[in-house]
């Protein structure tokens, strides 16, 4: 009968007749054997990725331990140190061998002197092991040619991720990979920081005659027109925190609520109740030093010996393109490598200055240098500073 189909013989053991993942099994088996695959890989660097943990622990077998006639491990095998017992961190020098601070290297590596005393080691992270001589495994381990740094504009945030973790810093700040973010009823850690930080400025500007991100004009404040700092302006704790509350109101109105968020903060931050500070929003007298705005009154005012001069003062000076910061060859670790210079961008917290004298009469030398503090002054001699600059984050 012409329309009736003719029977199919399906042979499972076919190459023609595997699926999908049936070829992908058979290709692994193959490859297993050494033998070609019946499909090129989709990626074929990442065959040898197994081959890693096989070729770190080579490595670590590898690793020299035998100390010099110093005591430490010899200067020519630090690109062969891939790892280290933390141990040997907290770990006093051996009798015969000298602290690591008096050692002509930096830094030093512990090693096993031919006695079997094991000697102190200074971290030596970050680790520069040597290239193992297979450019794909090389290439995904930082041996690979022609990355370059495409930031161009660092702040102060994210040279303090990269320093503390590159990795963590590339995830974070290049992938921006963030941990999982749980939901709260309470109040930003964040927000709350901020809120005090903003308070703190504010009262200081209002007591000071200041502005932020302009510097002071301490003309006025060495010719006894306004106060060198808080301690210095004549009032008392109570009148200062009757400012710091009513700069306060206006800068967190909902602490007036009632809930349980608004009511801890007030708490913490005043040391008032909600009663109470509704009562004082009617009638703004001046109260006890309190909670966290108390505390940090009370640290001003001891603060006698210093005179702010800028707040929230940009690094950059106002210019888009931030300031340079270079290092010398010598000063880089641990080989010395020269490093292009890098932008950064940011925001100083806050800049005093201290006098010259105990008197606090002196906060100017007229005979100091002009120029830009040395990033080393211990090796300077014919430096010498025009004014005592602290400035904080």
């Amino acid at each position: 009968m012409d329309y009736c189909i003719p029977p199919v013989h399906f042979d499972p053991n076919s190459e023609e007749n595997l699926g999908p993942r049936d070829i992908k099994q058979l290709d692994g088996i193959l490859l297993r054997n050494m033998k070609n695959s019946s499909n090129p890989p989709l990626n074929p660097s990442s065959i040898t990725i197994p081959l890693d943990v096989e070729l770190q622990r080579d490595r670590e077998r590898r690793q020299p331990n035998k100390a010099d006639s110093e005591g430490y491990l010899p200067a020519e095998y630090r690109n062969r140190v891939i790892l280290f017992e933390y141990d040997d961190l907290t770990r006093r020098s051996p009798e015969g061998v000298d602290n690591p601070r008096n050692s002509t290297r930096w830094p030093v590596i512990g090693a096993t002197s031919t006695d079997g005393k094991n000697s102190v080691t200074i971290d030596p992270r970050p680790f520069t092991p040597l290239p193992s001589g297979s450019a794909v495994s090389d290439s995904r381990h930082g041996h690979s040619d022609g990355a370059n740094q495409e930031i161009q504009l660092w702040s102060p945030s994210r040279l303090q991720e990269w320093a503390k973790c590159p990795r963590r810093g590339w995830m974070s700040r290049g992938l921006r990979i963030r941990d999982e973010e749980t939901q709260s009823e309470d109040l930003d850690p964040r927000i709350h920081g901020d809120l005090l930080h903003q308070v703190h400025h504010d009262l200081i500007c209002e007591v000071l005659g200041m502005q932020e991100q302009v510097e002071r004009d301490i003309s006025g404040a060495l010719d006894g027109h306004f106060p060198t700092n808080i301690a210095d302006s004549g009032l008392e704790e109570e009148e200062i925190m009757q400012k710091a509350l009513e700069i306060l109101d206006k800068l967190a109105p909902w602490l007036e609520r009632s809930d349980g968020v608004s009511t801890f903060r007030l708490r913490m931050l005043t040391g008032m109740s909600h009663n109470e500070w509704k009562d004082w929003l009617t009638n703004p007298i001046r109260v006890p030093l309190g909670g966290r705005i108390g505390a940090m009154i009370r640290s001003e005012m001891q603060l006698s010996d210093a005179m702010p001069i800028a707040l929230e003062w940009e690094i950059s000076n106002g210019s888009e393109k931030g300031s340079e910061i270079s290092l010398n060859q010598n000063e880089t670790s641990p080989n010395q490598i020269e490093f292009p210079s890098i932008m950064i961008n940011g925001k100083i917290d806050r800049v005093d200055i201290i006098p010259f004298d105990k008197e606090g009469n002196e906060w100017i030398d007229d005979d100091g240098s002009s120029e830009i503090a040395p990033l080393r002054l211990f090796e300077t001699n014919d430096w010498k500073p025009r004014r005592r600059v602290i400035i904080r984050d």
